[in-house]
């Protein structure tokens, strides 16, 4: 989660490329989206499955 200067609060979001880890996907995402670096440990917090009805 970050604050885009324009847009407000955001999530950082994205796809898993074939060759990257999903560790390596957040950090890509999260840098392309909001340009921030990081080498912290990330910690898996949930998944979001849009549901369609009809």
């Amino acid at each position: 989660m970050f604050r885009h200067p324009h847009t407000g609060i955001q999530l950082a979001k994205g796809t898993v490329e074939p060759s990257e880890s999903p560790a390596d996907a957040a950090r890509r995402e999260l840098f392309g989206e909001s340009g921030l670096d990081t080498k912290q440990p990330l910690f898996f917090i949930g998944k979001y499955t849009r549901m369609v009805c009809g």
